[in-house]
């Protein structure tokens, strides 16, 4: 801003009255569009930025993720994709009539989330992550969990991509010398993000491609952080690219996540609920009492299976170190559904089986009410265990009124049952098209496929099924109605993104009330399946005399189970039958005897009936 010398530095002298000359804001992505005058006007050299090229940033680049780093790139492509790892919306200005306008709007002491002259989103609360106060019932329960990932070392921080040291920070083993007198983002702590990118803001039990991802894989590397520093102040002019590598990365940790939980646990209810102000909450021991009792768990969908031992023997089996490795063997699921159903009418039924699930929310005074279906709706989702209110929200401009007389989001939903017929209809389309599937998380994932399937999976295929063209049938039809309320990838201009499509879409995806996978999987998740476990087995016999003529004919129906024991009593229920060692190989297990390896689980006659021809 001034001459290069001393004589020129300005010289700041305060008489107590300051006086604004200009603001800066940093607000979350929205609804408003806003013009980068400071890089030059739309469709000019050499930016030629005239497209929008904001990206869905409630599961892209949601503001409760540390991958919040923007930099500047002489790149236009590049320029894309460095914006998309920051949920916020940088701008600055004078303190003038025409500018002053675009400063965040508020009511009282609450801001807008909105921002702009004329803000979308004129809600003052905006719940992103919820702190459980009970334990969490599914694994799709986790999906409000901050994810993470990422680590940082301290010794390399400030060095160049040659090796060298331009900065020693303080704290981090140096002085805060600067040893080649450049200033640069080496020096800022953005290693600590090294591995953050491709983390999609609604976690675990949910399936969108990061835009920075093909689809065909679940890790891209893309030098994306290369910014323009300027080493010599007094030339502004004259800048060194600098390249942080914060942001290089890309990982699907959401699909690594679900690749790991879905198979490998589930959650049994079977915990210690004991919390402050939680006066009927069971500990671990009385709840264990309540299994072998036979009453109702929290999960009233698990059954008490004893396997034939005593309650004693079963009590201390669950209260060991090794407890919640052997919790499966001591249950069984009423009523479980295998998800390669293509029968409508089933896929429907479990849906509606939701209407017994009971919500609750906080009213004004801070005291937990039920949530009521209201007339005409058959079942009520939530984003949350506690909710913010009851009252779904049917505009993400307005939101709904909330108990403490603010406006917010609120995730809670009520569907009926043309919604939940429609569902059902797009769950059996998706089976068709990706099943069977050999294992949960095939179900919850995106295929690795170059096409749609890649996208996202299967069940928010199934709920999203009109992306491409909103459809009024649809559950999320609300947040795409409006034209604008899409992003369109003849929108984003010159892109370098893997994956254009993951860009497409409502911008509100994400937000609370907009349905994703893991709000259906949540009170659903623990009665699916990708295989039976009960069958029906019909026989037939006949009896010849000696001429080869029929003279008697007989029909029999069995209904068989697989239980948790092995067919040889010589191996325990919870010894795995195969191994997965160190290198990720898996082998049989040598634990087991060779009757046990080549049979399996025992199975059990639950019902059996003669039936008559005409049964047949």
């Amino acid at each position: 801003m001034t001459p290069a010398g001393n004589a020129n530095v300005a010289r700041w002298v305060f008489d107590g009255n300051p006086l604004p000359v200009a603001f800066c804001q940093l607000v979350i992505k929205g609804m408003s569009d806003f013009s980068y005058e400071s890089i030059g006007p739309k469709n000019a050299a050499p930016y030629n930025w005239a497209k929008d090229w904001r990206c869905r940033n409630w599961i892209q680049a949601p503001p409760y993720y540390f991958g919040s780093g923007m930099y500047i790139s002489e790149d236009a492509t590049i320029a894309h994709t460095q914006r998309l790892d920051c949920p916020y919306v940088i701008f600055f200005g004078p303190t003038s009539m025409a500018e002053l306008p675009k400063v965040v709007a508020q009511v009282g002491p609450l801001a807008f989330l909105g921002s702009g002259s004329n803000p979308f989103e004129m809600v003052t609360a905006a719940p992103a992550l919820e702190l459980p106060t009970a334990p969490i019932s599914s694994i799709a329960g986790f999906s409000g969990m901050r994810i993470n990932p990422g680590w940082t070392r301290s010794d390399k921080i400030g060095v160049d991509s040659s090796g060298n040291q331009i900065f020693s920070p303080q704290g981090y083993g140096g002085n805060g010398s600067q040893s080649t007198g450049q200033e640069s983002l080496y020096c800022a702590d953005t290693k600590r993000v090294n591995y953050q990118s491709g983390v999609t803001g609604p976690g675990i039990g949910n399936s969108f491609v990061h835009p920075m991802l093909p689809r065909t894989d679940i890790y891209a590397y893309f030098n994306n952080s290369v910014s323009q520093d300027i080493p010599d102040r007094t030339k502004p002019d004259n800048t060194n690219p600098n390249d942080s590598k914060a942001y290089n990365d890309y990982w699907d940790h959401v699909f690594l996540l679900n690749d790991s939980l879905w198979d490998d646990y589930f959650v049994s209810s079977l915990a210690d609920q004991t919390r402050p102000s939680a006066s009927s909450a069971l500990s671990l021991s009385k709840n264990l009492q309540q299994l072998v009792d036979g009453k109702d768990l929290s999960n009233i969908r698990y059954q008490y299976y004893s396997g034939g031992k005593s309650t004693a023997a079963v009590k201390a089996d669950l209260l060991s170190e090794t407890g919640y490795l052997k919790t499966a063997r001591y249950l069984t699921v009423d009523g479980m559904f295998n998800v390669n159903s293509t029968s409508v009418a089933a896929w429907q039924a479990l849906f509606t089986g939701i209407r017994k699930r009971q919500l609750v929310f906080r009213d004004g005074s801070g005291s937990l009410k039920n949530i009521s279906v209201p007339s005409g709706k058959r079942i009520a989702l939530s984003r949350y265990d506690t909710e913010t209110s009851d009252q779904e929200m049917d505009d993400p401009g307005s939101g709904a009124r909330l108990p403490n007389g603010s406006q917010g989001w609120t995730g809670v939903r009520y569907l009926d049952d043309a919604q939940l017929l429609k569902l059902a209809q797009e769950c059996v389309k998706q089976v068709k098209q990706r099943g069977p599937f050999l294992n949960f998380s095939e179900f919850i994932n995106r295929r690795l496929s170059n096409d749609k399937l890649g996208i996202m999976g299967a069940l928010q295929s199934a709920i999203d099924f009109d992306d491409d063209s909103p459809d009024p049938k649809s559950i999320n039809y609300r947040y795409k109605k409006n034209p604008s309320f899409m992003i369109k990838a003849s929108d984003l201009g010159k892109n370098s993104f893997a994956t254009t499509e993951a860009v497409s879409g409502s911008r509100f995806a994400g937000i609370p009330g907009y349905l994703i996978q893991s709000d259906l999987l949540k009170p659903i998740a623990n009665t699916l399946s990708v295989r039976d476990d009960t069958f029906r087995i019909r026989a037939y016999g006949e009896s010849n005399d000696a001429s080869g003529k029929v003279v008697a004919r007989a029909w029999c129906e069995a209904i068989v189970q697989r239980t948790p024991e092995y067919c040889e009593p010589s191996n325990e229920a919870d010894v795995p039958a195969r191994i997965l060692d160190a290198d990720g190989v898996f082998s049989d297990n040598s634990k087991l005897t060779s009757g046990n390896r080549f049979f399996g689980r025992k199975f059990k006659i639950v019902d059996f009936r003669w039936l008559s021809a005409n049964e047949i």
